[in-house]
């Protein structure tokens, strides 16, 4: 079920679309529809893969929060600080280390969790992510690179269990203290979404942006009009998040 919902979010798929619907518009002897569902998804294809519009949405999600500066969390009050790091995928494989198996997005979350918990007095590290076919959980894997870059272990501990964001913020309410500051650490992209089920979960957790995809260079123009794979890669996953944010907002709204 979560295949075809994917797919149904997926601007390739909608492209993919029009054009089936041209070709079948054509060979109904429908000459004038098929020009413009051929039209449409010219269009289409322009706005996800040339115009500078997937850059400009997926940075009004990824600025919402600016990168967290440890030091402007008031230590002197509490005795621990929860840092969660969400999943972020992974890929298993055999005789490589533990950071090598997570996916670019993983990694960049486990190592702002790191920065952040050297840079605090009494951290413990949360990870979570779940496990395919009783193989190690993502969540164990982001434990284990936090552990080879310096992080104690005995600071470490795991949710094995959750599969969405949903979950996540529901595991940890279930597990611990709800009176510690936690820091969310995610993707930038991600976060606003993320911030969003743990406030539902009647949590107020602290937001620490990791793996921007856009960066905003002074001297380069961030909104340009090149094709590129890229753009449809981003806005994949700015359609990906928007609809998350539909279903949060659905689930607030019914109860």
């Amino acid at each position: 079920m979560r295949f075809f919902l994917n797919l149904l979010v997926d601007p390739v798929f909608h492209w993919m679309g029009m054009i089936a619907i041209a070709v079948i518009c054509r060979y109904l002897h429908r000459p004038r529809w098929a020009k413009v569902w051929f039209y449409a998804s010219c269009f289409w294809l322009f706005l996800i893969a040339m115009s500078p519009i997937p850059i400009w949405l997926a940075y009004q999600l990824e600025y919402r929060y600016p990168v967290l500066n440890p030091s402007q969390i008031d230590q002197d009050s509490f005795p621990e600080v929860n840092i969660v790091v969400l999943g972020g995928g992974m890929t298993t494989g055999a005789n490589i280390t533990a950071a090598d198996q997570l996916s670019p997005d993983a990694l960049s979350r486990v190592v702002e969790g790191i920065r952040i918990y050297h840079q605090i007095s009494a951290g413990h590290l949360i990870t979570s992510g779940y496990s395919l076919q009783g193989k190690r959980s993502q969540a164990d894997f982001l434990a284990s690179t936090a552990v080879d870059l310096g992080v104690q272990p005995s600071d470490t501990f795991l949710l094995s269990m959750p599969r969405t964001t949903r979950e996540e913020a529901l595991a940890y309410k279930n597990r611990f203290d709800h009176q510690l500051p936690i820091i969310l650490v995610t993707s930038a992209l991600h976060l606003p979404r993320a911030m969003g089920w743990f406030k539902y979960q009647g949590l107020n957790p602290i937001p620490a942006p990791a793996n921007h995809m856009i960066k905003i260079d002074p001297d380069k123009w961030t909104y340009h009009w090149r094709p590129s794979m890229r753009k449809i890669s981003i806005m994949q996953k700015v359609f990906h998040e928007y609809t998350g944010h539909a279903e949060l907002a659905w689930v607030s709204r019914s109860e």
